[in-house]
């Protein structure tokens, strides 16, 4: 199935995590999503599907273990990767708007290219370059896939102009004068809806993934039945009741219903 989200939309999502099979058996656990691995040459990284364990599902996100070989000091975290239609090109562009390069862009095999950086504000972000059918999130906006995106810091002003400058967003709808982009929202060159909301924060936060559920409070009661911890909510936002659960690692994502 080919990716279907324009230039500057999240085109994947995944999770660094210090206690990979724990984590690895809370998130299958909570969502029903099945782990597909890729061979004992790449043990350390798994995409999560929505379907069979055959590999025919659909991809949602993936989960990769750290550990002192690999990604040594890097803490548990989700990181949500953003399309660009050239990786390198964007890094390029992305250094010059005061972005700083954790990983290059890096090619995996001939289906996409990527890279990790963060922004003026130290918040990790990721581009993602998708060059086959395969690569990329292949459902959103459905049950137990990503459905809505936030960014969350003190300071929003630089990092959102970074943003914005690199991968052409609208940002809009903020109602506080003195705060103007508190609750705005986020938009992709062309897409017809938002994909996030903004808010203003003293705690380090900065991107959070939220997926999709039929209940927030049976979703979040499910999660600390499994190890993980309520972070914050349930609460209501953009039309949704939203929480945000810590996995048994500390990787923070989010839970969202409609209203």
């Amino acid at each position: 199935m080919a990716a279907t989200m324009p230039n500057g939309a999240p085109a994947w999502v995944d999770s660094v995590s210090t206690d990979f099979r724990r984590d690895r058996d809370f998130y299958t656990g909570l969502f029903g999503w099945s782990a597909v691995g890729f061979g004992a040459e790449v043990e350390y990284y798994v995409d999560f599907h929505l379907g069979d364990t055959g590999g025919s599902g659909r991809a949602i996100a993936g989960l990769v273990g750290a550990s002192p070989a690999f990604l040594p000091g890097v803490p548990s975290r989700w990181t949500v990767y953003f399309r660009v239609a050239e990786c390198a090109d964007a890094v390029a562009r992305a250094i010059g708007l005061g972005a700083t390069v954790v990983m290059p862009a890096s090619p995996v095999g001939e289906d996409l290219v990527y890279a990790l950086l963060e922004d003026p504000a130290g918040f990790h972000f990721g581009l993602f370059e998708i060059r086959s059918d395969g690569a990329g999130l292949q459902a959103s906006g459905v049950r137990d896939a990503p459905v809505w995106y936030t960014f969350a810091a003190a300071d929003l002003t630089g990092p959102l102009d970074c943003y914005r400058r690199l991968l052409g967003w609208t940002i809009s709808g903020g109602e506080d004068a003195d705060e103007p982009l508190a609750a705005a929202s986020i938009s992709a060159p062309g897409a017809s809806a938002p994909f996030a909301g903004v808010s203003s924060e003293e705690a380090p936060v900065g991107w959070t993934v939220f997926y999709g559920v039929d209940s927030v409070e049976a979703t979040t009661a499910r999660a600390v039945a499994l190890g993980g911890a309520i972070v914050k909510g349930p609460y209501e936002s953009a039309g949704r009741n939203l929480a945000e659960i810590a996995a048994p690692s500390g990787a923070r994502f989010g839970v969202a219903a409609k209203i």
